[in-house]
């Protein structure tokens, strides 16, 4: 008997990342696994918060349920708020093993395979760069603060562009040195063009 096809699911030594290959062996990032256990938890009707970097497509998986979608910088943001309580449920938003965990129950409950979890999803791709930014971590804070204060971004750790065509993250890394920059489209092309394209404007800042 032919042996069947199972997922591998790889967790990063700091208990946050974790990225998989499905039955096909085709990768399957991070996010598109937090994209999967998002539209479980809406599809139930229920309310999830979700870091601040998670994909924006995760906003589209919960709109077309009719809930809503917090984003924290960490846990201690909503510390006393209301929004404590739904931080504190949705662990499987910040740990790899919850959420690996979760992906399998799904799997199970759902009797899918990872794959068919996966195209069951919204479309989105994601385009990830890191460049230096002269001056340092000076110039890289007034960056991120002249974009605030412009009103392109909401308040938080890094600062989100919004584009007809996608989004980008804008992120210090912990230094403040460089510059992290994640682009998110509905294609892998459009997001490397919209990941060039906010390079480039950064590099005239």
């Amino acid at each position: 008997m032919k042996d069947e096809k199972r997922p591998l699911f790889i967790l990063d030594r700091d208990g946050v990342g974790v990225s998989a290959r499905d039955e096909n062996d085709a990768p399957v990032s991070r996010e598109t696994l937090l994209a999967v256990a998002a539209g479980a938890e809406t599809a139930a009707g229920r309310n999830i918060a979700v870091p601040f970097g998670a994909p924006a497509a995760l906003d589209a998986v919960a709109q077309r349920c009719g809930c809503h979608i917090l984003r924290f910088l960490d846990e201690d943001d909503a510390a006393g708020s209301d929004a404590a309580a739904l931080i504190g449920e949705c662990v499987w938003a910040r740990d790899a093993l919850f959420l690996t965990v979760r992906i399998l129950d799904l799997m199970v409950a759902e009797g899918k395979t990872l794959a068919q979890l996966t195209a069951a999803l919204p479309a989105f791709a994601l385009h990830k760069r890191v460049i230096g930014v002269p001056g340092g971590s000076d110039r890289t804070a007034a960056l991120l603060e002249s974009l605030r204060r412009q009103g392109r971004t909401k308040k938080g750790a890094g600062v989100r562009l919004v584009r007809p065509e996608g989004q980008v993250l804008l992120t210090p890394s912990d230094r403040g040195s460089r510059l992290r920059i994640t682009a998110e489209a509905a294609d892998s092309e459009t997001a490397q063009e919209l990941c060039g394209e906010v390079e480039e404007m950064i590099s005239k800042f």
